[in-house]
């Protein structure tokens, strides 16, 4: 593998081939420079960021990261792939600010509308998705491949705030295109006016507070962190794992443990015991099968069928009865169950 040094020297002498491309194509008006090189971003090894517009680049990607980085001869098919693309790009750069100034326009209207509906969403902006530079080699139709992606500000299913992106071929498209999102920001922002008329930033559930008090947590130290991040994952002694999820303002907990999982809903044993039919135990307690109190000392309300399989799967009576407001630090009863 190629040290760090040896792979700068390759992408400088990438860009010194497409230059030199450029220059035996009769195309040395048009400009590409090192400085547009992007290593490792969005997922990709490298990216040259070509400029269009004031404010817009097309990022290019070769077919072949490998082939600009091993072998000088494969290198220089893929300079000469993105001479051409350079090229296409130069004769259309009009007609792709056009396109996408349209996109921008109908994403900014469709936004207008949504917020005088009452809906809490922000145009943050569009950009040129990243594409192979070989599809950009047919001067005629390769800025067709060149797609706009629109950046939409609303809430994240964690209820926090989160940008989306979508992919905009035509300006038409913009309404149907946000017309999902837009329906599940409604209901997003209706849980976020539910808790805020409860003073609450999140409910939980018996047997998640059980799981967070049973090894000696602090739970409001947990949930104030699972709103800053969105999910926490704790590992107790004995190999138990707690994984706390943030779901539209539900803290649930899961555990994984050497003699059950709790995946929220349901508990399913891993140890010996799971290995036989416990059908028998609904309206019971699985006390003696397994040693967790908050799931030994607790009746079924349900079990799956039996399959051999050794995940016959139990639930509980498990209502959310806590709130949780991050300003006070204080779990209290919900008043809408203990009415």
């Amino acid at each position: 593998m190629r040290k760090k040094h040896e792979r700068r020297r390759c992408y400088r002498e990438f860009i010194a081939a497409v230059r030199a491309e450029l220059n035996a194509g009769d195309a040395a008006h048009i400009r590409v420079d090192h400085s547009w090189l992007r290593r490792h971003v969005s997922g990709e090894a490298f990216l040259v960021e070509v400029p269009v517009g004031p404010e817009l680049v097309v990022p290019l990607r070769p077919s072949d990261v490998d082939a600009v980085l091993q072998s000088e001869q494969s290198c220089i098919a893929e300079a000469r792939s993105f001479a051409r693309a350079l090229i296409t790009l130069d004769r259309g750069k009009v007609e792709l600010l056009t396109h996408a100034e349209n996109i921008r326009t109908a994403a900014k209207d469709a936004v207008v509308i949504a917020v005088k509906d009452g809906l809490d969403v922000r145009l943050a902006g569009i950009r040129f998705k990243p594409t192979r530079a070989s599809n950009l080699e047919d001067p005629q139709e390769g800025c067709d491949h060149v797609l706009v992606e629109v950046d939409v500000e609303m809430t994240s299913p964690d209820l926090r705030r989160q940008t989306i992106s979508i992919l905009a071929e035509e300006d038409e498209d913009m309404g149907y295109l946000l017309e999902e999102d837009l329906a599940i920001q409604k209901i997003r922002q209706a849980r976020l006016e539910e808790l805020a008329a409860l003073d609450a930033d999140l409910e939980i559930d018996d047997i998640s507070l059980e799981l967070l008090r049973w090894p000696k947590l602090e739970p409001n130290e947990v949930l104030d962190e699972l709103l800053r991040e969105g999910n926490v994952t704790i590992k107790l002694s004995g190999g138990q794992v707690l994984t706390i999820m943030n779901e539209c303002g539900v803290a649930e907990v899961s555990m994984t443990s050497a003699e059950a999982n709790w995946s929220g809903q349901y508990l399913w044993l891993t140890n010996g015991s799971g290995s036989q039919d416990h059908s028998e135990r609904v309206g019971k307690t699985l006390e003696g099968l397994l040693v967790n109190p908050i799931f030994a000392e607790r009746k079924v309300e349900y079990a799956s069928d039996f399959d051999g399989s050794g995940r016959q799967l139990f639930s509980f009576n498990n209502p959310r009865r806590w709130l949780y407001d991050a300003q006070s630090g204080c779990i209290r009863a919900d008043p809408r169950m203990h009415s």
